[in-house]
Formats: structure tokens, C-alpha cells, sequence
């Protein structure tokens, strides 16, 4: 009978994947707060997708030439690939939920107006008045530009190229779901 051993996942692969995505995270707040970049998307992935990648390998031809006794984790690819595939979890699932988070939602703007007018409350119209005229069409508007995902020609919208495959693979996303265009 053959004897198959697999590798053993240790603890220090979750510790040190969320200890990279922290670290990427507090990057990512201090360059939010000092330049507040325009194509947010190229940089995220930068923070959390390829300084982690120079690191890690940086981490690994370090450990492979100074063989320290403290080096024994990063001389391992299968370690350190499985902190990195952590880490790209962890960084994938906030980079995708970030598009929600840093925009305006109407429905937090609803509850924050009515929070501040309590006790008393607002009526149907008073909750329309909080919302400027287009302000969520035209905020949005400037999310897809800023990205590159829409240009103007004239006086109209287009999208680009990277706004057309972004529009594929989403419209194919929800026709796998079965999901009607214009339904969630």
C-alpha cells in the first residue's frame, strides 16, 4: 500500500497572510488620506496584489540565501505560496466590496438624515430633499470616468474598452444567474 503524506498547512500561513493583508490595508489608508487618487482600482491592486508579490519573493530569495535558523517558514515556496493565496483572499474580497464602501449610499444618506432629525423624523419629501439633483448619477458618472471606464465624445457617454469587458463579464455573470438585465 502506498503511503501519500501531503503538506502540512501551519497556523503561521493565517497569521502571517492576515498580518500582510493588515499591513497592505494600513498602506492603502495612508495613501487614501494623504492623496486621495483619482484611479483608485490600479492602485488597490498594487497595494494588495503586487507589493505582497515583490515581498514575498523578496521574503523567499532572503531566507534561500542567508539560511538563518528564523528563516525556516520563507524558505518554503509551499508556505509562502500559501500565505500569498491567504492574503490574495483576504485583499480580493476588500477589493471588491470597496467600490460599495467608498461609495455614497442612498440609502446610509436616507438614514443618517433622518437619524439627525430625530425625534421628529422626516417625511417622504423631506428624504427627497436630501439628494442634490443627479448627485448619485453624477457622482457615479465620475467614479467610471476617473477609472477609465467611460470617456465623453461630444456631448455623450461611451464606454471604453475596459468598460465594455467590464460590462461582458458582469452581463454574462447574471445571465449564468439567470438574473433579467436591470434585476438584482
Amino acid at each position: 500500500m502506498l503511503s501519500t503524506t501531503y503538506p502540512h498547512i501551519s497556523p503561521f500561513v493565517f497569521i502571517i497572510g492576515t498580518f500582510s493583508f493588515v499591513c497592505s490595508f494600513f498602506v492603502h489608508l495612508e495613501i487614501w488620506r494623504t492623496l486621495r487618487p483619482g484611479k483608485q482600482m490600479g492602485l488597490l491592486t498594487m497595494i494588495f496584489v503586487l507589493g505582497p508579490v515583490c515581498l514575498f519573493i523578496s521574503l523567499f530569495v532572503a531566507g534561500q540565501l542567508f539560511q538563518s535558523p528564523g528563516s525556516w517558514f520563507v524558505r518554503n515556496p509551499f508556505n509562502l505560496s500559501c500565505v500569498f493565496i491567504w492574503h490574495l483572499a483576504l485583499s480580493a474580497a476588500y477589493i471588491m466590496s470597496y467600490p460599495a464602501i467608498q461609495a455614497e449610499s442612498p440609502s446610509l444618506v436616507m438614514l443618517l438624515a433622518i437619524a439627525e432629525s430625530m425625534p421628529q423624523g422626516l417625511n417622504a419629501r423631506q428624504i427627497e430633499n436630501t439628494f442634490p439633483p443627479d448627485a448619485l448619477i453624477n457622482d457615479r458618472a465620475n467614479d467610471l470616468h476617473a477609472e477609465g471606464f467611460m470617456r465623453r465624445r461630444g456631448d455623450q457617454d461611451i464606454p471604453t474598452a475596459k468598460g465594455r469587458l467590464l460590462c461582458g463579464i458582469f452581463t454574462s455573470y447574471r445571465r449564468l444567474l439567470g438574473l433579467p438585465r436591470g434585476e438584482g
